[in-house]
C-alpha cells in the first residue's frame, strides 16, 4: 500500500484533531455551553462524524490500491482519447506546483485565525471543534471513495516527457476527483462562514471571502498545472468542497430563540392594546 494514498489524508486529519484539542483546552469549563450562532445536535452529530469515520476506516482497512499500469499499457495511452475540455492537462508536469498546492489549501482556512480573538468563539470551542472534525472527515473521505471506484488515470500518465517510474504507481490511477481541491474549497467556505457568524459587522468580510476563495482556487489550479488532475477533477472537488463547507455550518445553526432576561412588548389590537412579557 502506497504511502501517498493513505498516510497523506490521515496526516491532515491528525493535524486538525490536534488543533481541535488545543481549541478545547483554551476554555474547557465553558466549551459545551453555547448561546452563539452554532450549537451541537448530539444525535445528528454522532451520525455525521461516526459515518464519516467508519467509511474512512473501512477504506483504510479493506481497500487494495489499484495495480499500476504495465509499461505497454502506459505507452498505449493516447491524449486524443481525453475530452477536449480536459486534454490540455496532459501536457502539464510540475512536482513543485503540486507541493505549492498543498500550502495554498492550508491557507484557505485562514479565516479561522481571527476566531482566536473572539470571546464568543472561545465559548463555542466544542461546537467548532466537532464541526471542523466533521468537515475534514468528509472532505477527505468523499474524494477517496471516488478515486477507488473511478480508477481514472492522472493527466501526467499521458505525458511522454514524464519518466516511466513516475507513472508506474497506483496513485497514477487516482485522478477523479481532486482531494486537495475538495479540502481547499471546504476550508474556504467553512472558515469564511464562521467569520461572518462571529464578526457580522466586520468591514473586512468581502476581503475574507475573496482571500480564502482565491487560495482555494490557487490550490485547484496548481493541481491542474502540476499534471496531477484534469480540469473536471478540480471542478468536481471544488463543488463537493464548497457544498461541505456550507452544509456543515448550516446543520449547526442555533435555531433556539434567545432571550436575555426578559422582554416587554405592547401590540395594538381591535379592542385596544395587548401587552406581553417574555422570559
Amino acid at each position: 500500500m502506497e504511502a501517498f494514498s493513505i498516510q497523506k489524508p490521515f496526516r491532515s486529519t491528525l493535524c486538525i484533531l490536534l488543533w481541535v484539542g488545543l481549541l478545547l483546552s483554551h476554555n474547557p469549563a465553558r466549551a459545551g455551553q453555547s448561546d452563539g450562532p452554532f450549537v451541537l445536535y448530539p444525535a445528528r452529530d454522532i451520525a455525521i462524524l461516526g459515518s464519516g469515520l467508519l467509511t474512512g476506516t473501512a477504506v483504510y482497512l479493506f481497500h487494495t490500491p489499484p495495480s499500476p499500469l504495465s509499461r505497454q499499457e502506459t505507452e498505449q495511452l493516447n491524449p486524443s482519447d481525453i475530452s477536449i475540455f480536459d486534454r490540455s492537462a496532459t501536457h502539464n508536469w510540475s512536482p513543485f506546483a503540486n507541493q505549492l498546492s498543498e500550502a495554498a489549501a492550508v491557507l484557505s482556512f485562514s479565516a479561522m485565525a481571527p476566531l482566536a480573538f473572539s470571546e464568543k468563539a472561545s465559548r463555542d470551542a466544542l461546537v467548532l471543534g466537532v464541526m471542523t472534525a466533521q468537515l475534514f472527515t468528509w472532505s477527505v473521505t468523499l474524494p477517496q471513495l471516488a478515486k477507488i471506484t473511478s480508477l481514472r488515470n492522472r493527466p501526467y500518465m499521458y505525458n511522454t516527457e514524464v519518466a516511466l517510474h513516475e507513472k508506474q504507481t497506483s496513485r497514477g490511477r487516482e485522478s477523479f476527483f481532486s482531494r486537495t481541491s475538495t479540502v481547499a474549497f471546504a476550508g474556504a467556505v467553512f472558515s469564511s462562514t464562521l467569520y461572518d457568524a462571529y464578526f457580522p459587522d466586520s468591514p473586512f468580510t468581502p476581503w475574507v471571502w475573496g482571500g480564502t476563495l482565491a487560495m482555494a482556487g490557487t490550490a485547484a489550479y496548481l493541481k491542474y498545472h502540476s499534471g496531477q488532475h484534469f480540469p473536471s477533477d478540480v471542478l468536481a472537488g471544488a463543488a463537493a468542497g464548497a457544498f461541505i463547507g456550507w452544509f456543515i455550518p448550516h446543520l449547526h445553526k442555533n435555531k433556539k430563540p434567545k432571550h436575555n432576561g426578559f422582554s416587554f412588548m405592547i401590540v395594538p389590537t381591535a379592542g385596544g392594546m395587548q401587552a406581553a412579557i417574555y422570559f
